[in-house]
């Protein structure tokens, strides 16, 4: 699993690129600052 984002500026390590997939059990935390935060965004895995 992966998740990727759409309308927000992330840095690569946080994008969901499918590279870097989560495997079943395992976790990873997402962070990131947002700078402007009107907008419409959304996201998928």
């Amino acid at each position: 699993t992966s998740v990727h984002w759409h309308g927000l500026h992330v840095d690569a390590a946080n994008d969901g690129h499918p590279v870097d997939a989560i495997q079943p059990g395992d976790e990873c935390p997402y962070s990131f600052s947002i700078a402007n935060r009107a907008g419409t965004f959304w996201y998928h895995s």
